[in-house]
């Protein structure tokens, strides 16, 4: 869904890849591509970062599909659903927990958190692709 959502939203804003790599500190386009691929998802840091950027709670650039919403609604009414970066409250209390701590982390530290975490979900994305594929054989 993340991938998804920052396509849409980079498009919205009339944004390049290229544009949008530029405005988070990236040298090339090719990592917003791999983001919009769903092939590899940004550090927490960026996270807050484009979350704040294209004025979206942080669950909902995750966990929504935010064309359903946006789609064919000017900037001015966008201030009116209930997904705007003001009613992030729904975010889970241990999210929130977890996201002030990782605040309070100087940046190699959050640059080691951001690396901790790409690993597991590389590891958890490979052990889903394994058991998928053990399914699929004995199916």
């Amino acid at each position: 869904m993340f991938g998804k959502n920052i396509k849409f939203l980079r498009k919205k804003n009339d944004l390049s890849q290229e544009d949008l790599s530029q405005k988070l500190g990236y040298k090339s386009f090719t990592t917003i591509q791999k983001w919009e691929d769903e092939k590899a998802e940004p550090p927490l840091n960026k996270f807050d970062i484009i979350a704040n950027m294209f004025n979206v709670s942080m669950d909902d650039l995750y966990n929504r599909d935010l064309s359903k919403y946006f789609d064919n609604k000017d900037k001015d009414e966008i201030k009116n659903l209930d997904i705007i970066k003001n009613h992030n409250l729904d975010l889970s209390n241990n999210v929130k927990e977890h996201l002030n701590k990782y605040k309070q982390l100087k940046e190699p530290r959050q640059n080691r958190v951001d690396k901790i975490t790409d690993m597991e979900l590389d590891e958890q994305r490979q052990e889903e692709l394994r058991s998928s594929s053990v399914s699929f054989l004995k199916g």
